[in-house]
């Protein structure tokens, strides 16, 4: 595990995909899913994502990763079951990305609510 402390995003984009996971520590219920959780998604690395974080719902939904509790001595563990199983993990991750965030899954999405939105 290496803190790198904060980075410009052309940065993390460049080294994001070499990572065999990302932990994501934000605990505030966004209204949406954090950008850095949907970029690792997209190159297939595993998150662990805190409890408490819409990253967390995410993740405890439809997998890419796994979910610990914040301030609790689980973390290590978790870390450990993702490096035990990276592949399944790594696939997870793509398979989330692509079905939720990719461009074309997103544009029927929208379009759909659109047509929803204007037939009424």
């Amino acid at each position: 595990v290496e803190l790198l402390g904060r980075k410009r995003h052309n940065e993390v984009l460049t080294t994001l995909g070499s990572y065999r996971g990302l932990v994501y520590p934000g605990v505030c219920s966004e209204g949406a899913y954090p950008m850095v959780v949907r970029e690792a998604l997209a190159r297939n690395v595993p998150v662990l994502a805190a409890k408490g974080s819409s990253a967390a719902d995410l993740i405890q939904s439809s997998g890419g990763g796994l979910t610990y509790r914040p301030g609790e001595s689980e973390l290590g563990a978790k870390i450990t079951q993702i490096e035990l199983n990276h592949e399944n993990f790594s696939a997870q991750a793509h398979r989330l990305f692509t079905d939720i965030f990719a461009e074309n899954v997103w544009i029927t999405k929208m379009k759909t609510a659109f047509d929803s939105a204007c037939q009424h």
